[in-house]
C-alpha cells in the first residue's frame, strides 16, 4: 500500500473505531503484530488495540478524538490530534471527576502489510491530570 492509503487506514482508525466505536473492522485495520507500549502495559493485536480504545472509551464515555494534521512517509503515518471528554470514568486508578478534557497529542503509525503495526504517542499527560483535577503523583 502507499502513503494514501496508510493515511485513509488512520482516518478509518479515527471515525470508525475511536469515535464510532465500530470495533468489528479491528482485524481489517490493526496488524496481528501491532504494538502499543503504554505504563500500564503492552497493547498487543487487534485485540489490544480494541481493549486500549475501550479502556479510554470507559473513562471517557462522550470522547471525540478529531485528526488535525496528518502526514505521511515511508511506512510511517504522524498524526497531531485532538481529543474532548468528560471524564466520567475510572481511569489508571483514579476516580471520575465530571471534569472536561481537552487533549492535544501526536501519535506514530507505522505499518506492515497495509495494516498498524505499530502506534508511538506523544502526549503531555501532566497537563491531561490537571485538566482531570487528579493527582499523578499520589
Amino acid at each position: 500500500m502507499g502513503i494514501e492509503e496508510n493515511k485513509e487506514v488512520v482516518r478509518r482508525i479515527f471515525e470508525e473505531v475511536r469515535n464510532d466505536k465500530n470495533y468489528e473492522n479491528v482485524h481489517e485495520l490493526i496488524h496481528p503484530d501491532f504494538i502499543y507500549s503504554h505504563p500500564r502495559g503492552d497493547f498487543k493485536g487487534p485485540e489490544g488495540f480494541k481493549e486500549n480504545n475501550i479502556m479510554w472509551r470507559t473513562a471517557f464515555p462522550d470522547l471525540k478524538r478529531t485528526i488535525i494534521e496528518i502526514l505521511a512517509d515511508g511506512d510511517t503515518v504522524s498524526v497531531l490530534s485532538e481529543f474532548n471528554g468528560t471524564f466520567n470514568g475510572i481511569f489508571m486508578d483514579f476516580k471520575p471527576t465530571g471534569k472536561h478534557v481537552k487533549h492535544i497529542m501526536a501519535q506514530f503509525y507505522r505499518f506492515k502489510d497495509g495494516k498498524i503495526i505499530e502506534m508511538i504517542p506523544i502526549a503531555n499527560m501532566l497537563s491531561m491530570f490537571q485538566q482531570m483535577d487528579v493527582n499523578p503523583t499520589n
